[in-house]
């Protein structure tokens, strides 16, 4: 089985050290590096240092995680995941976050096995949300219909209702009896028409706009 590699940006030593030592206990994980700020992240990671999963605490001194997230983004595209990690879970936070790219975001306060389900999770279908921030996100968007109307046919609603469900392609297809390349090229041309950058973006679409409501 192959390891999912990820690395840690966390400015408080403590907690860094402490994810390194808890998610090094995973044989599903290999944890890579550890640094304490986005420019010791940046200055370690090349095309060849590039791990599947990056840990990104929002704040941090020297720069921040908001601004490595467009700096990866930016150099790196969607090559790598990146899981957004803070003790804060306002709402303002965490949408902002995830538009500008992130691909899910989970409190420092979840415990070792929901970070690595949130890991996998990431991985296996591009986004993840706690069950915490789903909440924070979803109760706190206003219903709009005139995007969402003017946008977006049937079968691409109930693509990105099952999106925010956190089904993969496969199972996507099965419910909509649609092959898994052709969920592919749906969600390709849903990003495209609602201008989000993954899956995460997409679900606070989906949300802002009424697609998907608790």
């Amino acid at each position: 089985m192959k390891k999912i590699s990820i690395c840690i940006a966390d400015d408080h030593e403590l907690i860094r050290e402490g994810l390194i030592r808890l998610l090094s206990d995973f044989e599903e994980l290999d944890v890579r590096f550890a640094v304490a700020n986005g420019t010791e992240l940046m200055e370690r990671l090349n095309e060849a240092t590039l791990t599947d999963v990056i840990l990104l605490d929002i704040d941090m001194p020297i720069k921040n995680g908001v601004d490595t997230l467009k700096e990866i983004r930016k150099k790196y595209g969607n090559k790598t995941k990146i899981l957004g990690l803070s003790i804060h879970e306002e709402y303002y936070i965490v949408q902002n976050f995830l538009l500008l790219g992130a691909n899910g975001f989970i409190s420092k306060a979840n415990n070792a096995t929901d970070i690595l389900e949130a890991i996998q999770t990431v991985v296996d279908i591009d986004f993840y949300l706690s069950p915490t921030i789903s909440k924070i996100l979803f109760t706190n968007s206003k219903y709009k219909q005139d995007l969402e109307d003017k946008l977006l046919n049937v079968v691409e609603k109930d693509i990105i209702k099952l999106v925010c469900q956190q089904k993969n392609n496969k199972q996507i297809g099965a419910q909509l009896k649609l092959s898994p390349n052709t969920v592919s090229a749906y969600r390709t041309k849903i990003l495209e028409k609602t201008d989000t950058i993954n899956a995460a973006g997409l679900a606070i679409f989906a949300v802002r706009y009424g697609i998907y409501r608790l």
